[in-house]
């Protein structure tokens, strides 16, 4: 599992020729940090789940339950998120213009709320399994109707991407 020490350790290899006060500037240490951010809120999340599933079965409880819950799937989805624009930062060439948009990327993910990246997740996953029952009907008439929402789901993902 990607955490915040392992990020670190990265960065230290990527940057292994940088000064320590630059090396706190670097777009991997600062995903390394929002990460650990992020752990926190998680371990968090997870002490009121732990609360939550033990309390007694109040209606009031149900509904922060469920809040929690959405807040741990966003959470998860932009810690993911991170982690791809991460990697995709750290496996392009050094001083290449993949490098800068990586890094532009990686910012601008660091930088995103979980709630935006969770958004960005479903609208992936809708468009996939559209385009999986597309495949599928083909032969149909009823396929030529899901492409155009095929189409417009994968722009609404687009447009959540930074």
């Amino acid at each position: 599992m990607i955490n915040a020490n392992y990020l670190r350790e990265t960065a230290r290899a990527i940057c292994r020729d940088l000064p320590e006060e630059e090396l706190h500037s670097h777009p991997a240490w600062r995903a390394a940090d929002r990460i650990e951010e992020l752990e926190g809120v998680r371990d968090d999340i997870r002490k009121l789940v732990y609360i939550g599933e033990h309390m007694h079965e109040d209606c009031s409880w149900k509904y922060r339950f469920s809040e929690i819950k959405d807040e741990k799937d966003a959470l998860a989805a932009h810690v993911k998120r991170i982690h791809a624009a991460f990697c995709k930062y750290k496996d392009s060439e050094y001083g290449s213009e993949e490098e800068l948009e990586a890094e532009a990327y990686l910012y601008d993910v660091i930088e995103e709320t979980p709630a935006t990246s969770l958004a960005h997740l479903k609208a992936q996953w809708q468009a996939e399994v559209l385009e999986q029952l597309f495949i599928e009907m083909q032969t149909t008439n009823w396929g030529a109707e899901i492409l155009p929402k095929i189409r417009e789901l994968r722009q609404q993902a687009e447009k959540l991407t930074p």
